[in-house]
């Protein structure tokens, strides 16, 4: 035996040991697997082994990478199933004489590979030895695929429940859409008429926007509804309503008649002063409402159904499709609505609770409502 053989024979027998190849094989064994197996080297994208044709090794991948690729449809597309790094064997249908090969092997580069023939390993006395190594790594691989396969099962099973849930939330915003549509122009009402009519309008809402909360199966603290954060949302809250009054009143100022006063109240303008108490008190509970409804369960479930979205997509889109609800009172108050919900949702996404965009809306529909802005 050559220095350079001997060499090699002692890199096999380290590499064999190292990668638990042959755990049925004492030290002898191993040593005399590692003098008797062949070296084959093969190039980038050469054909190791064919499926469906005969082979009688067993092959241990010594250096460079493969792929395992099956072909359908007479052979015209590949689809690789898998990529084996060194220290895997293959062949073992054929060196076990179980038939031919059922997939191509195909090497990725440049790959060496160590190669046991099935008559050598008989002749040698490590043939069966050898095969229950085989069996003990192919159960491990069947455990290992069958993990896999229920985790995949799992998680066809958690997006089917994603589109059942996105299918109720579409249906639930085309019922807020019809809803929207029946609401009839109420500015010019008496003030009881309007009070009524918010509060049947927001009832009317709230039911798909409930119907897609219970069958989403998510916790309702997913939907804002929760007081984890609140404190800091609260603070940002007040803190965005004192900054965006200036730009109220401004808009005020160059947007309505000169010889408008500043403070007007508006559309509520005409209550008594119990209608204005009722008002200012229920608005606080109404806004939590809308809030719930637009930022909670829209941009919430938006957030949920697209998840590789920029974060200002979910938001843009709710701030839309709220501002629409908004159409029955105006075109100037869809307008505004849609740009106060893109600082609602902004804020909203920050800290995933309702308190602190609620506080907001409160806030800045209080100074709207003054100042006559809706």
């Amino acid at each position: 035996m050559t220095a350079t053989l001997a060499e090699s024979t002692t890199r096999f027998v380290e590499f064999f040991k190292v990668k638990s190849l042959f755990p049925a094989l004492d030290d002898e064994q191993i040593q005399i697997a590692a003098e008797n197996c062949k070296v084959e080297n093969y190039r980038k994208g050469e054909f190791i082994l064919r499926a469906d044709y005969d082979y009688d090794a067993l092959r241990i991948l010594f250096n460079g990478n493969v792929d395992v690729v099956l072909e359908r449809h007479n052979n015209t597309r590949q689809f690789v199933v898998a990529s084996l790094d060194p220290g895997i064997h293959f062949g073992e249908k054929g060196f076990m004489e179980m038939g031919p090969a059922s997939a191509n092997i195909i090497a990725t580069d440049s790959v060496t590979v160590l190669a046991i023939n099935r008559q050598d390993a008989m002749r040698l006395g490590i043939y069966h030895d050898i095969v229950k190594g085989i069996a003990g790594v192919q159960s491990e691989r069947l455990q290992v695929a069958n993990s896999k396969q229920v985790e995949a099962l799992q998680k066809a099973m958690e997006r089917q429940v994603e589109q059942n849930s996105f299918g109720r939330f579409y249906i639930a915003t085309i019922m807020l859409f019809a809803v929207s549509s029946f609401v009839p122009d109420y500015s010019n009402e008496s003030p009881a008429f309007q009070l009524m009519i918010r509060w049947v309008f927001l009832a009317l809402i709230l039911i798909p926007a409930v119907y897609a909360v219970r069958h989403q199966n998510v916790p309702i603290s997913v939907f804002g509804v929760t007081t984890a954060g609140w404190r800091k949302s609260m603070v940002e809250g007040v803190l965005v309503a004192i900054a965006i009054l200036p730009l109220l009143i401004l808009f005020k100022i160059f947007g309505a008649p000169a010889d408008e006063p500043l403070i007007t109240w508006g559309t509520i303008a005409n209550y008594s002063n119990a209608q204005l108490a009722f008002y200012l008190v229920t608005y606080i509970p109404h806004s939590a409402i809308q809030e719930f409804i637009a930022r909670g369960v829209g941009q919430g479930s938006l957030q949920r159904f697209m998840p590789e979205a920029h974060f200002m997509r979910p938001i843009v889109i709710a701030a839309m499709l709220f501002a629409i609800l908004h159409l029955h009172l105006s075109v100037g108050a869809a307008i505004f609505t849609f740009f106060a919900s893109l600082l609602f949702g902004y804020l909203y996404y920050r800290h995933k609770t309702l308190i602190g965009v609620t506080v907001l809306h409160v806030l800045a529909g209080y100074s709207a409502t003054a100042l006559g802005l809706i």
